[in-house]
């Protein structure tokens, strides 16, 4: 624990980083560049979790489910103390 966790009580966790972008702007071609490359972090393609539960499929909440689960499975992640990086829109 450090310090600032200490005074504040507030869990400090490393960061978390999302590539995200329109269609056709390249966010798929940097996390694959990512893969094998980047050890110091955990990648994230958060396209393979939209099939999961077909409720995530939901355009009229702006995909709220979805989002919680993928920020869910980030912060999960980001315990194990590394960064964690995440590809999607």
């Amino acid at each position: 624990m450090t310090c600032a966790e200490r005074q504040t009580g507030i869990e400090v966790l490393p960061p978390l980083l999302f590539i995200t972008g329109a269609s056709g702007a390249g966010k798929t071609t940097l996390y694959e560049a990512l893969v094998g490359k980047v050890e110091e972090a955990l990648l994230i393609d958060a396209d393979l979790l939209l099939g999961v539960n077909p409720a995530h499929d939901d355009p009229d909440s702006g995909y709220r489910q979805f989002r919680g689960l993928v920020l869910h499975l980030a912060e999960r992640l980001a315990k194990n103390g590394k960064p964690v990086v995440v590809e999607g829109s």
